[in-house]
């Protein structure tokens, strides 16, 4: 016998069971749950309870709007009015709980999927061959059905704006997702933004991290940072003590790194030689730096590549000294016109 859907499939069990009342002990007890369905108002209103608090919303939207399994769950629920859904915590769901937990195990294999029919109308069969005809010459249909039966040609290439107005990654990849689809998408549109010139110029840097200070040397000229100032045609060697700040300034004829050793050589002789120097990549960098440092027996560390203000003692004061030539030099104009 089928499962009883309905209210003459309850009447149909019942009747069976009252034949066989003679062998069924406290049958009346047994029996009154199926008999309560019988009542006039037992389809007619319910009360949902959950400990799964989205169903409340879910089952409160347009049945066209939930997915298929839902679709399936809400249908057999619609069958009676639901007169509140409410959500109950998992400790109090004692029934549903006890069930999901305690299940009978399916002895028929896997299930298959119910057609779910939500409306159906009906047409003269004149009306159905025209529509028939319309689907079968429509060329929309006529391309999805090439398309699927013999693979996409992408031999003709169609270009699509994703990428207009030099947007970011991600609202390209939405764009591209309402109108197309292609394997690796999304990495190939974050591979094209990233190659834009005009997006990277004008993109939000990400926010720099502090700057880390430099640990104060304990003696004078322990510690010394280096760097080339151009003022006016020419070129300058800056060395500043990050221990006393005393700046050394020297004229140099070449940014080579064959003449910047030169100058160090004649500064380290009157000063000495310092544990550590502080520079910039180039040319303090270069292989003739490096084998200076070495026979010479001191340290260089280069700044970061596009961040100069690791060299920040240098740099600060390259930054005066050009201020001070350039006060230094309308005076010294004033004094010989006077």
């Amino acid at each position: 016998m089928p499962k009883p859907m309905d209210k003459q499939g309850i009447q149909r069990l019942l009747g069976s069971l009252n034949y066989l009342r003679g062998f069924i002990p406290n049958i009346s007890e047994v029996t009154e749950p199926l008999r309560a369905l019988l009542k006039a108002d037992t389809f007619q209103r319910i009360d949902v309870q959950t400990d799964h608090n989205p169903l409340v919303s879910i089952i409160k939207k347009d049945l066209h709007k939930s997915s298929p399994r839902l679709q399936r769950l809400l249908l057999r629920l619609f069958k009676n009015e639901i007169r509140r859904v409410t959500d109950v915590p998992e400790k109090f769901l004692y029934l549903a709980d006890t069930l999901s937990r305690a299940y009978l195990a399916n002895e028929y294999g896997e299930l298959e999927e119910e057609v779910v029919m939500l409306h159906t109308i009906q047409i003269q069969d004149e009306a159905k061959d025209q529509l028939t005809m319309a689907y079968e010459i429509d060329p929309v249909r006529q391309e999805l059905r090439n398309a699927i039966l013999k693979g996409w040609a992408w031999g003709n290439k169609t270009a699509f704006p994703i990428h207009q107005g030099h947007l970011g990654t991600q609202k390209c990849i939405d764009r591209a997702c309402q109108s197309l689809y292609w394997p690796r998408l999304a990495s190939e549109i974050k591979e094209t933004v990233a190659r834009c010139s005009i997006y990277q110029r004008h993109a939000n840097q990400q926010q720099q991290e502090p700057l880390i200070p430099h640990d104060v040397p304990e003696l004078p000229w322990n510690k010394v940072g280096i760097d080339i100032m151009d003022f006016r045609n020419k070129s300058y060697l800056i060395v500043v003590d990050f221990y006393s700040y005393y700046l050394e300034i020297r004229l140099i004829s070449h940014k080579k790194s064959e003449d910047v050793v030169a100058t160090l050589k004649s500064i380290f002789a009157v000063y000495g030689v310092p544990v550590e120097v502080i520079a910039e990549n180039m040319p303090f960098s270069s292989y003739a730096m490096r084998n200076f440092a070495s026979e010479w027996e001191f340290n260089i560390n280069t700044s970061s590549s596009h961040y100069a203000k690791s060299n920040c003692m240098a740099e600060r004061y390259v930054q005066t000294t050009k201020q001070l030539r350039k006060k230094l030099v309308p005076a010294v104009t004033y004094m010989l016109l006077f």
